[in-house]
């Protein structure tokens, strides 16, 4: 069963992995906790219906024992690496954790294992969809982050303002 470790010291192995139609799992994962979050939600904003589907799943419910049960029956039975290690400049344990090559070759598996690293490093919170009405775009931004970009920020600042200004005129 998948748990959370509710660790942000989660990182991946410095062994590149598979980089599965130019998604580079690997270089996501050493970035940071989050770089998977970034990497699933690049493939659902490209319009991989997989990558949407897990995306949106994640920003309506956030972790669900359903989403849990989904993860469990893809990743179940797939070799991971996963051992501890002693991070000399930090002094503490950190896990290191690998998925087999070839489970990164089947595409659901591919992103089921994504979403379990989301779920095991509690990496879920900064996922979004971007307040614009007209952008259906995710992102991972901080707590406070509402857009995609700062174009769509502005734009949504433009509009407020015109309808403001609609208004005053009207009076």
């Amino acid at each position: 069963m998948i748990t959370r470790y509710g660790s942000n010291t989660a990182k991946m192995s410095d062994e590149p992995l598979h980089s599965y139609d130019g998604l580079d799992i690997g270089a996501w994962a050493n970035q940071d906790p989050k770089g998977v979050a970034r990497g699933l939600v690049a493939a659902a904003n490209q319009g991989d219906p997989l990558a949407l589907r897990w995306v949106r799943r994640l920003v309506k419910h956030r972790v669900t024992d359903s989403l849990l049960a989904d993860v469990d029956r893809i990743v179940r039975g797939e070799l991971w690496s996963a051992f501890l290690i002693l991070e000399p400049s930090s002094r503490k344990f950190e896990w290191r954790l690998r998925p087999r090559r070839d489970s990164l070759q089947d595409r659901e598996k591919m992103f089921g294992w994504m979403v379990a690293w989301l779920v095991t490093v509690d990496a879920i919170d900064g996922l979004k969809r971007c307040a614009l009405k007209d952008c259906r775009k995710y992102f991972v931004g901080g707590p406070r982050a509402k857009w995609c970009s700062e174009n769509c920020g502005s734009k949504y600042r433009i509009r407020k303002k015109r309808k403001l200004d609609r208004e005053r005129q009207m009076l």
